[in-house]
């Protein structure tokens, strides 16, 4: 199993997970699993993890490493994929308030918001992950290497954000995507944790 994994599923990890971990185990598998190239973690997201709360991720998780991560930019954009965006991943209701609001800027506005959202690493992980989808069968991928995303965003839409979040872009493309706790549990991974004393 090939796992894409999200910013934030990274930051979940940092701030919940890894120091409640009393013997490591989380740290080693998922070192482990980095090392295996099981677990990825794509260009456009090591850059949001650089700059997340003062590079906190790359501290924690000091085993990522910049040049090992799949490089996205070169990778293209079809014209389904940009349907896509703008009918599937765009939240319609925001779009028509947005327009309504705008008017006659609107067309540049929606390119500008459209351009970010290509560059976020939400996005790059879908078309990465459209990429390795249409790459099984050849020699760079094996059958069983269909990747899931992971991602521990919220699906839900009340954030007043022009484009829809992760987990429901995913259902949109028909990708795989698991939580956090489902990605651990389908690994098998049991965390002795450590609770903290009370003062």
């Amino acid at each position: 199993m090939l796992a894409l994994i999200d910013t934030c599923s990274l930051l979940r990890l940092c701030q919940y997970y890894i120091p409640f971990d009393r013997d490591n185990k989380l740290q080693d598998f998922l070192s482990a699993q980095y090392y295996a190239k099981n677990l990825q973690i794509i260009d456009a997201v090591y850059e949001e993890s650089s700059y997340m709360q003062k590079g906190k991720i790359l501290k924690t998780l000091s085993f990522i490493k910049r040049d090992e991560c799949p490089d996205t930019s070169e990778l293209s954009i079809s014209k389904r994929i940009s349907n896509m965006i703008d009918n599937q991943f765009c939240n319609k209701l925001i779009k028509k308030k947005l327009e309504r609001n705008f008017k006659d800027d609107w067309p540049t506005l929606y390119d500008q918001q459209k351009q970010i959202f290509m560059k976020s690493g939400d996005f790059r992980l879908i078309l990465f992950a459209e990429y390795i989808k249409r790459q099984i069968g050849n020699d760079l991928f094996k059958n069983e290497d269909e990747a899931l995303i992971v991602t521990d965003e919220s699906t839900s839409e009340n954030d007043g954000i022009l484009f829809r979040k992760l987990p429901n872009c995913c259902q949109e493309s028909k990708l795989e995507h698991l939580c956090l706790v489902d990605y651990l549990k389908v690994c098998k991974v049991e965390i002795d944790w450590k609770i903290p004393e009370r003062q």
